[in-house]
Parts: structure tokens; C-alpha cells; sequence
């Protein structure tokens, strides 16, 4: 099932709006709540404060004096209920509780202490206990005080807990209300975000079906178009310059593609040409032995070029499809470039060639040998290729940290800077300026690039015509 980022993005902001409203509205119901059950509590402690002030303290012991309080609500019908203990003597119930007992609460002296209780027909009120020794009643002024006898001695006064309690019918309905309310403002919030929050992203998404418009109007013969979106947002220029990047890339990969064919049948051309020419010459007329001997040893030079055109041709693809395998291991780089130049020592000695050696240190390196001295063939070959008669080639080794440097370079270049950077395309020669095209066919620098990216080497090229030219090698050296 293909998946919508424009459903993603509504269905997970939508989530994501609505979660933040009903924790917002959660937050807001619990605030209010604890206010008002903080409120009610504080209102019942005061009215239980002030009917604690109708319990005094006589000589006969302890009295209720309710004559300044008005008790309508503590009736036989009415909601508040009221009880008094001296000790573990009953000293007043309230009508309302119809003989029933409230839960006692238990708490300390001259404290107050909050609780839930139940009366009759199970109703859950709020309650508050108050214990707390009686003041002396200020009508009877000829008794003792409280607390004192007559003779001076001490007197025990009993202590008294006071519990009032009430429904809290009027905050549970405030906050039935108020429930109602936050869930409507929460639902219609929600609908409001959705709606909102489909328009947002549909607009912000639009660039992206302008892209794919875009992009449906590229021919597949064409790729020197590029994607034009003016007003592209921030998150989708990048995605832009990306894809205009990928079109010239794949425009130049086509070309040299559409060329390489070209290039293939103009070098198997010429040889293939000579070997049918010398064919041709030698079924023309008979001919001794020597002249067919001489002219089989053309025709094998000739096939040996088209063997190693066709050997190299593979082996760069083989390169590219990611078929070759790399097995690296510890080798000294200088014994390496030593036994790679004996391969091409009879040619420069040949050309008197002055051969510089700068190899004072030796370097360990970590890496595929046989692949590495591909690459060391190849530059020693194109250096005594193409140094002029009787010029220098200098090979050269350094160690620069956890890097080993090969240097080789060779004078006479004919060679400009500006060329340098096609000297790794294949099949590219500088044909006005060498002399050996005969010989080389402008595949070795290609698969020396190649071989140097797998084996995560650098490689740098510099080139002056009339002056020399350079290769350097960088090449991973064992971790410590």
C-alpha cells in the first residue's frame, strides 16, 4: 500500500493538535477542581471553626450554646451534618443524620484534618474534624476557669473533636459544567485544527506536485532541462539543485556513454584496417616463407593491441559493477615500486632515460597489492611513454603521517592544465602532442582512476606543457 505523506502529516498534527488540547483541557479541569474542592474546604473549616466557638467549658463540664446560629440546614431534610464528641462521649448529633454515625476522623489536638465520608443512603460528603479544648463560658463569671479549681490545683478539661460535613453538590455541578464545556470547546477545537491543518499542508505540499510536473516533463532524449521552481520553499530548493545536479551528471554519463561506442569502432577500426591490408598484400601474390613470417609477426602485434584494448575494457567494467575484489594487506610500498619499475627498466634504458630515485625511507602500507601495482604499471608506462628522448622520470616516496605519498613524474610534458582533468576519461589521448598513440589507446590513466577509488586513494594529477608532468599517489597506511 503506497503511503500518503500529505495523510501522514494531517492524521499526526491532527493527533498531535488534539492530544494538545485534551492535556490542555485536562489541565484546565484539574486546576479548577482542586480550586474549588480547596475552596469548599477552607469555607466548610470556617463554619466548623465557628460553630466550635458554641462548645464552652463550665464547672458541670461541657456545653453547646447554638442560640446565635442559624441550624436550618442541620434539620431532619436539610444537607449539613454536624457532630460532637467529648472523648468517647457523643455529645450532639444533627437531625439530618437521622441517628446514623459520620466517620470519625482521626486527628491531633488544635488541628483540623479533611476527609470523605458517607450518611445514610450511602451519600458521600465532605467532612472536616476539628479537635480542640473548650473556652470558658463567659456567662457564668462566678465559675473557675477552665482548667483550675479552686484551691489553686489543676482540673482536667476533656477534649473536643467537632466534624462538619456537607455534599459538595454545587462544585460537582460546576464541574459537570465545566466538563460539558471543555469537551464541546475540545471537540469543536479539534475539528477547527483538522480543517486548518488539511489546508496548511495541502498548500505546503503543493511545490512538491509542481516538482513531479516538473519532472514528468523531462524527455528521455532530453536531459540539458532543468527544474525550474520559482517560489520553491526553503526545505524543497535543495531538493531542486539536487535534481539539477543528477540531470547534469547523468547528461554528461549518457554522452560519454553515446560516445563510447564511437570511440570503441574508431580504435578497433585502424587495427582491423592494417591487419585486412597486410591480408590483402599477402593473398595478392605469392610469397616465400620470410615475407609471410614477417607479415604473421604484424599481424600478432596487432592482435595483441586489439587483446589488451578488449582485456583492459573489461577489466574497467568489471571495475565499475563492483566485481572486483579488494583483499588488503600490509606491503612495503618502496619493494612494491621497485619490482613495478622492472618492468619498463629495458624501455627507459633504451630511450636513455635519467631515472631519479628518491626512496630513502621505508614505507608500510595497507592495501590490495596486486591491484596497486596494476596502478604502479600503468604510470611507470605512461611516464616512459611519453618523457621526452632523453629526459628524467622521477619516482619518489614519502611517508606524510598515516598517509605514504608516490610521486612519479617525467619531463617533456605536452600536456596543459587544462586537459588534465579528461586525462581519467577513457579513450581520451592528447593525440596533436604524443607520438606513441600507436601504442597506447588512453585507457591506462581510466582504469588507474578507478583502481586508485576503490582502494580509497588520492590521486592528483599536474601537467605544464613544455614542463613536466606529475602523478601523486596517496595510500592508506596501517593504523597504529
Amino acid at each position: 500500500m503506497t503511503r500518503s505523506i500529505r495523510a501522514s502529516l494531517i492524521s499526526g498534527t491532527v493527533v498531535a493538535a488534539v492530544a494538545s488540547i485534551a492535556i490542555g483541557g485536562a489541565t484546565i479541569y484539574l486546576g479548577a477542581r482542586s480550586s474549588l474542592h480547596r475552596q469548599f474546604d477552607e469555607e466548610l473549616e470556617e463554619d466548623a471553626r465557628m460553630l466550635a466557638t458554641a462548645v464552652k467549658a463550665t464547672p458541670r463540664g461541657v456545653d453547646l450554646d447554638f442560640e446565635d446560629f442559624d441550624l436550618q440546614d442541620f434539620v431532619p431534610a436539610g444537607d449539613s451534618y454536624l457532630e460532637v464528641w467529648v472523648g468517647d462521649s457523643l455529645l450532639y448529633r444533627s437531625p439530618s443524620l437521622a441517628g446514623h454515625d459520620l466517620d470519625r476522623i482521626d486527628t491531633k489536638a488544635d488541628a483540623s484534618e479533611f476527609g470523605w465520608a458517607r450518611v445514610a443512603g450511602d451519600r458521600e460528603v465532605r467532612s472536616v474534624a476539628l479537635v480542640f479544648r473548650p473556652a470558658e463560658d463567659p456567662d457564668d463569671p462566678g465559675s473557675e476557669p477552665p482548667g483550675y479549681s479552686s484551691d489553686g490545683g489543676s482540673r482536667d478539661v476533656p477534649m473536643v473533636q467537632l466534624e462538619l460535613a456537607r455534599p459538595t453538590t454545587g462544585v460537582d455541578v460546576l464541574l459537570g459544567r465545566l466538563r460539558a464545556l471543555l469537551a464541546a470547546a475540545g471537540v469543536l477545537a479539534g475539528l477547527v485544527a483538522a480543517a486548518v491543518i488539511a489546508v496548511v499542508v495541502r498548500r505546503s505540499l503543493r511545490p512538491l506536485d509542481h516538482l513531479a510536473g516538473e519532472i514528468s516533463r523531462l524527455g528521455d532524449n532530453d536531459l540539458s532541462a532543468t527544474i525550474h521552481l520559482p517560489a520553491a520553499p526553503r526545505e524543497v530548493a535543495p531538493i531542486v539543485d539536487e535534481l539539477n545536479g543528477l540531470l547534469r551528471r547523468l547528461e554528461g554519463a549518457f554522452r560519454r556513454e553515446r560516445t563510447f561506442s564511437a570511440d570503441i569502432a574508431h580504435e578497433l577500426r585502424t587495427p582491423l584496417a592494417g591487419m585486412r591490408s597486410l591480408i590483402e598484400v599477402e593473398v595478392s601474390q605469392p610469397r616465400g616463407a620470410t615475407e609471410y613470417r614477417t607479415t604473421l609477426e604484424e599481424l600478432l602485434g596487432i592482435v595483441n593491441r586489439l587483446h589488451s584494448v578488449v582485456e583492459t575494457l573489461l577489466y574497467l567494467s568489471r571495475l565499475e559493477a563492483g566485481l572486483v575484489e579488494v583483499e588488503e594487506r600490509e606491503v612495503d610500498l618502496r619493494e612494491l615500486v621497485q619490482s613495478s619499475w622492472r618492468v619498463v627498466e629495458a624501455r627507459a634504458a633504451e630511450r636513455k632515460l635519467d631515472v631519479r630515485w628518491d626512496l630513502r625511507s621505508s614505507v608500510r602500507v595497507l592495501t590490495d597489492p596486486i591491484l596497486l601495482e596494476i596502478i604502479l604499471h600503468n604510470v611507470f608506462d605512461n611516464a616512459v611513454s611519453y618523457v621526452d628522448d632523453g629526459g628524467a622520470v622521477s619516482i619518489a616516496v614519502r611517508d606524510a603521517g598515516n598517509r605514504a605519498l608516490l610521486r612519479v613524474s617525467n619531463t617533456g610534458s605536452q600536456i596543459s592544465g587544462e586537459d588534465v582533468g579528461s586525462l581519467t576519461e577513457r579513450f581520451w589521448r592528447g593525440d596533436r602532442s604524443r607520438s606513441t598513440t600507436n601504442q597506447h589507446v588512453g585507457l591506462g590513466l581510466a582504469l588507474v582512476s578507478r583502481i586508485a577509488a576503490i582502494l580509497r586513494c588520492t590521486l592528483e594529477i599536474d601537467s605544464r606543457a613544455g614542463g613536466d608532468f606529475a602523478l601523486t599517489l596517496s595510500v592508506a597506511k596501517p593504523p597504529r
